[in-house]
């Protein structure tokens, strides 16, 4: 999502017009750089999808779907688990336009996609007659729940070894940002 929310924005401010265009004799380096660096970005998403899409497949076969129809479901739940930009709805994309709304939306919006995604996606599994698709989606339980935890693990232990007590916390929580208040330190 901030690889194609950049370009976005690259592409409202004209800046591929600018390196391209007449002045593209003193920027033409900055160009090479500018189209090098978004295709290592995109190379970084595309493996960790391509991963993603090969361990879906494997666990979707050993569960005892064809090979045929595992390699498109596990394409379906990749595209709908992993944060992908395409998926941005055009409100959010709208309203990453608006200076008030920050910048980088898409990525909040993509990480709500995905999640409720994953949700439908492991009750499904849990609902399922196959065993080996219930078992998935008992696997996929249990690692969601596990890093949940591990966000109030991770604070409870840095708290303990900085020794932050209660008071403490609760005085950052009244000198935080309206929108901080209820959050995990």
């Amino acid at each position: 999502p901030y690889a194609g929310e950049m370009q976005r924005f690259m592409e409202d401010a004209r800046i591929d017009d600018m390196l391209t265009g007449k002045a593209s004799g003193q920027f033409g380096w900055f160009h090479k750089m500018n189209q090098f660096a978004q295709g290592f970005y995109a190379f970084g998403d595309d493996f960790w999808k391509i991963i993603g899409w090969e361990n879906e497949k494997a666990n979707l076969v050993k569960a005892g779907i064809p090979m045929t129809e595992a390699e498109v479901m596990a394409a379906e739940r990749i595209r709908n688990t992993y944060p992908t930009y395409s998926m941005v709805g055009k409100s959010v994309r709208w309203l990453s336009r608006f200076p008030l709304a920050g910048t980088f939306v898409s990525f909040p919006a993509e990480i709500v996609r995905t999640s409720a995604n994953m949700i439908k996606l492991t009750a499904s599994d849990l609902k399922s007659d196959n065993p080996g698709l219930n078992a998935i989606g008992r696997k996929r339980v249990a690692g969601m729940a596990m890093v949940s935890a591990g966000f109030y693990a991770l604070s409870a232990m840095t708290a303990a070894a900085l020794g932050v007590d209660d008071d403490e916390e609760e005085a950052l929580r009244d000198l935080a940002a309206p929108w901080q208040k209820n959050s995990t330190f």
